[in-house]
């Protein structure tokens, strides 16, 4: 997934989904408790390299699950 939407310092997983539709991108994936990616790639074109199992880091902001991990990203589609 490329780096290629700028997300705010406090990324959260229920914050991140308002700033990535005026961005206008389809998914987005937070890794690392504090990265944000987003891209217009098909689903299957995202995950062609294989399921992430290390999914278990909180959100650095506030401690929250569903930040991916160290090389594992949670994937998120943009509804509406």
């Amino acid at each position: 997934m490329p780096c290629v939407c700028e997300c705010p310092a406090l990324s959260l997983a229920r914050h991140v989904h308002t700033f990535v539709p005026d961005a206008g991108f389809k998914y987005y994936g937070l890794e690392y408790g504090q990265e944000c990616y987003g891209s217009n790639d098909t689903l299957a074109t995202i995950t062609a390299r294989g399921r992430s199992y290390f999914c278990d880091r909180p959100c650095v902001a506030d401690g929250t699950d569903g930040c991916g991990g160290g090389w594992s990203i949670s994937l998120y589609e943009v509804s509406g």
